[in-house]
């Protein structure tokens, strides 16, 4: 019985795990691109989009091309020489050093200002969720 127990226990915590890490990416189903960061900025809940953007990212020397981004280029035809892309939950953020890649947090993202970023992006309509940030040390 308690070894029944100890199994279903064992299943269930494995199944939870799997659940809980994130999928992998698929770069060629994305756009890749750089920038410089500027700032991050914290998102106030869902808004355009059901994607739950957490943070952006304001990006300079950043000025996507292409028929895939006319309705986010719309946005900024009007605006500053910075743009943003959305940080979710499906969103992983590395420090390149060489060929070593180390995680970082949105934290230690934003005090990386002025740093050159490569990232991949998923286009929701004017809104770019980015899977991929590696900041470029």
């Amino acid at each position: 019985m308690r070894l029944k127990r100890l199994l279903i226990l064992l299943l269930l915590s494995l199944l939870v795990s799997a659940c809980s890490s994130k999928p992998e990416i698929n770069r060629d189903e994305l756009h890749q691109s750089s920038g410089v960061i500027k700032t991050v900025v914290k998102a106030r809940g869902k808004l355009i989009t059901d994607l739950n953007e957490k943070y952006f990212l304001s990006l300079a020397d950043f000025s996507p091309t292409g028929e895939d981004f006319e309705e986010y280029n719309k946005k900024y035809q009007d605006s500053s020489d910075y743009h943003a892309i959305a940080i979710t939950d499906n969103t992983r953020i590395y420090m390149l050093d060489g060929d070593k890649k180390r995680t970082l947090s949105v934290e230690e993202l934003e005090k990386n200002r002025d740093k050159k970023v490569q990232f991949w992006l998923f286009i929701y309509g004017s809104v770019l969720e980015a899977m991929e940030i590696d900041v470029i040390s």
